[in-house]
């Protein structure tokens, strides 16, 4: 096989597998953008929308809406922490943008455990707890939202398709369940403090 189609063919599987990210695969990435209508047109014969954001500088499948079609693209149910875990990061972007302009958001393994440890007050076991945070962004990382940052294994670089993962929509109900939950379990959840965020 030319490379031309080497490139091709691993664009087209690499998409199957999940996000592709304009800094992981620049040669990948390449391809998708300069022949995205011949991977669309592929694509759509099974089924598929390609997403491409060049702003942002990433890409992925979306399933098409049809009833004739096996969904190929498969929708997995998130854990009550990973949903707490996601949306305390959208939060924080969202917060970050406005003040940050163009930087990226960088947070620390320790951060996400002191924020999301005052919904988990019956945690004794600190060490567990802890784990569960490194599964969480373990998770994160698979579905390409968190990459980590260079030289530093307990930091993170928050990516711009955790817009499109949890959008306001979602984010917005899941902030209404989170209230109920505070308030049903009698939790004691300060209300967030301006801090000074990491940039790259």
């Amino acid at each position: 096989m030319e490379k031309g189609d080497i490139l091709f063919s691993t664009a087209l599987i690499q998409l199957l597998q999940g996000v592709v990210v304009k800094g992981s695969h620049p040669e990948i990435w390449n391809t998708l953008t300069t022949q995205r209508y011949r991977i669309g047109e592929y694509m759509e014969k099974i089924g598929l929308s390609l997403e491409i954001d060049t702003e942002g500088g990433y890409a992925f499948l979306k399933q098409q809406d049809s009833e004739e079609l096996p969904h190929l693209v498969r929708k997995q149910p998130l854990t009550f922490k990973m949903s707490l875990f996601l949306a305390l990061l959208r939060n924080e972007i969202n917060e970050f943008d406005g003040a940050n302009g163009d930087s990226m958001l960088v947070v620390k393994e320790e951060e996400m455990v002191q924020k999301m440890k005052p919904y988990f007050p019956e945690t004794s076991d600190e060490v567990k707890f802890i784990n569960s945070i490194k599964t969480c962004f373990s998770k994160a990382m698979d579905m390409k939202i968190v990459m980590p940052v260079k030289d530093n294994e307990l930091a993170f670089e928050v990516q711009p398709i955790l817009r499109r993962f949890v959008d306001a929509e979602w984010l917005s109900e899941f902030n209404k369940e989170l209230q109920r939950y505070v308030e049903e379990n009698g939790l004691q959840v300060e209300e967030k403090e301006e801090t000074a965020h990491e940039s790259i």
